[in-house]
């Protein structure tokens, strides 16, 4: 999340974060009316393990189109 911040993509990391609450918010509803606070509990490891593969994604995606420009 650092280096999106730091290399002025913040737009990148706020989207990110709006996706994964959304989505979050509407699986979590959804556990917790079928399983109850295990469904909540998955839902916040799922919910932030793809907030992290995004952020690594992005991050990667933008650090290769920085090293591309400056070469």
């Amino acid at each position: 999340m650092n280096y999106l911040v730091l290399k002025n993509k913040e737009h990148i990391l706020r989207n990110i974060i709006l996706f994964c609450s959304i989505g979050g918010f509407a699986l979590a509803w959804l556990g917790v009316i079928w399983f109850g606070y295990i469904g909540v509990a998955l839902t916040i490891t799922i919910v932030w393990g793809i907030r992290g593969l995004l952020t690594y994604y992005y991050a990667r995606r933008v650090k290769k189109q920085l090293d591309r420009e400056v070469v």
